[in-house]
C-alpha cells in the first residue's frame, strides 16, 4: 500500500499559507515530495480572494483594516472567503494519476469533496456533497473547495467552518448584504453553517484532522505518515514569501466596484410570490450571486439553495438553460411554480 505524507503546518499568516501552496505544488510537479495531505489554520483571520478576482470588488478594505483581517490572493480560482482563526484548512497535493487513471476535473472534484465529506461524517455531521465543489449540512454550506494544477500535479484545497463569525464574514466581503436584507432576502444563516452550530460540542482539532485523514486513506487506499516540511519547501517559502506579501500580488487584478449592481424582480405565480435579487457583473456578463425567496413551497427543502449554487458565477446568457436543466435533472416539486416561472422572473430582473 502506498504511503502519503501527512503534513500539519499549524497556524500561519495568509501570505505564508499561500506561499506554501505554491511551494508544495512546484515540489510535487518536480517529483521531490510524495503525495501530501496538509492541514493549516490562519492567524490572524483573513480574507482570501480567488486568483482571478479583484480585491476592490470582493473585499471591504476599510472594514478589514479596522478588524485586523489580512487580505491575500489564492493561487487557485474560485470566490472570496473569510477564514477565522478557528477554521480548518485542508488540501491534497498529488499526482493526477494517483486520483484517477483518466484525469477529469469535475470527477476529481467529486471524489475529493466526498472524501472530505466522509471525514466530517465521522465526527457526527450529517453532511453531503453538493456539485461542483461544496460540502453541505442539510443545504447549508460548511466547506467549499477548489483546485489548481501544474503539469502532472494538482492541488485541491478546502476550508471547514469550525466556529464561524457570520458578522465578520458579512462585513469583510463585499456582499451588498444591507440592501439585500432590507428588501427581505433573509438570513445568510440559512445558507452557511459551522461545526459549532451543528454539534453540541466542537470536537478537538486533532479529532477533526484524524477523521479527515482516515477518510482520505480509505478513499484512495493509502497509508499516511506524519512528516514536516522539506528543506526545499522551507527555502522556497523564505525566498518567495515577499511576493505573497506584496501589493502587486494581493491587488494583482484591478476592476472597479461600479461594474457590479443588484438587479431585482418579482412574479406572482399560481403557487406563490417569487422574488429574485441578482448580483451581476455587467461588463463580464456574469451572475455572481442569486438569492431566490418567496412564499412558495419547494420539495425537497434544499431545492432553492441547490439552484442558487448552480447559478453562481454563471454567464447570464446561460441562466435559462441552467434552470431548465436543473428541473429536468432534479425534478423538484414546487407546487404552482414551473421552471418557466423562474426563468421569466430572472429575465425580468436582467432586463432592467
Amino acid at each position: 500500500m502506498e504511503t502519503w505524507r501527512l503534513l500539519d503546518t499549524g497556524s500561519r499568516s495568509a501570505a505564508e499559507n499561500m506561499c506554501l501552496d505554491e511551494a508544495l505544488l512546484k515540489t510535487k510537479e518536480a517529483g521531490i515530495i510524495p503525495n501530501t495531505l496538509r492541514f493549516m489554520k490562519f492567524r490572524p483571520h483573513c480574507v482570501l480572494v480567488g486568483f482571478h478576482q479583484s480585491v476592490e470588488q470582493e473585499v471591504r478594505d476599510e472594514f478589514c483594516r479596522q478588524e485586523g483581517i489580512e487580505i491575500n490572493r489564492r493561487i487557485s480560482g474560485g470566490g472570496a472567503i473569510y477564514l477565522g482563526e478557528e477554521e480548518l484548512g485542508w488540501e491534497l497535493v498529488a499526482d493526477k494519476v494517483s486520483i484517477m487513471n483518466r484525469w477529469e476535473i469535475s470527477h476529481a472534484y467529486k471524489l475529493l469533496c466526498e472524501a472530505g465529506c466522509q471525514g466530517l461524517q465521522k465526527i457526527g455531521l450529517p453532511c453531503s456533497y453538493r456539485p461542483l465543489n461544496d460540502i453541505e449540512v442539510e443545504g447549508r454550506k460548511i466547506s467549499g473547495a477548489g483546485g489548481v494544477e501544474s503539469g502532472s500535479a494538482f492541488l485541491f484545497h478546502g476550508s471547514i467552518l469550525v466556529n464561524f463569525d457570520l458578522r465578520l464574514m458579512l462585513g469583510a466581503l463585499h456582499i451588498p448584504v444591507e440592501k439585500l436584507v432590507d428588501k427581505g432576502i433573509g438570513s445568510f444563516r440559512e445558507r452557511v453553517t459551522s461545526i459549532a452550530w451543528e454539534l453540541e460540542k466542537v470536537p478537538p482539532g486533532e479529532r477533526i484532522k484524524s477523521s479527515m485523514a482516515e477518510s482520505f486513506a480509505e478513499m484512495f487506499h493509502v497509508n499516511f505518515s506524519p512528516g514536516g516540511l522539506t528543506d526545499w519547501e522551507t527555502e522556497y517559502m523564505e525566498e518567495n514569501l515577499s511576493k505573497f506579501l506584496s501589493p502587486s500580488w494581493i491587488y494583482k487584478i484591478k476592476r472597479p466596484l461600479e461594474e457590479e449592481q443588484i438587479l431585482e424582480a418579482q412574479k406572482k405565480a399560481p403557487g406563490g410570490l417569487i422574488r429574485v435579487s441578482l448580483l451581476v457583473n455587467e461588463p463580464r456578463n456574469i451572475l455572481k450571486m442569486a438569492l431566490i425567496t418567496g412564499d412558495f413551497f419547494a420539495y425537497p427543502k434544499n431545492t432553492i439553495l441547490d439552484l442558487e449554487a448552480r447559478l453562481k458565477n454563471l454567464r447570464c446568457d446561460r441562466i435559462e438553460e441552467s434552470i431548465i436543466n436543473f428541473f429536468k435533472e432534479r425534478q423538484p416539486i414546487i407546487p404552482g411554480v414551473s421552471s418557466g416561472d423562474l426563468v421569466s422572473v430572472f429575465q425580468e430582473a436582467l432586463g432592467k
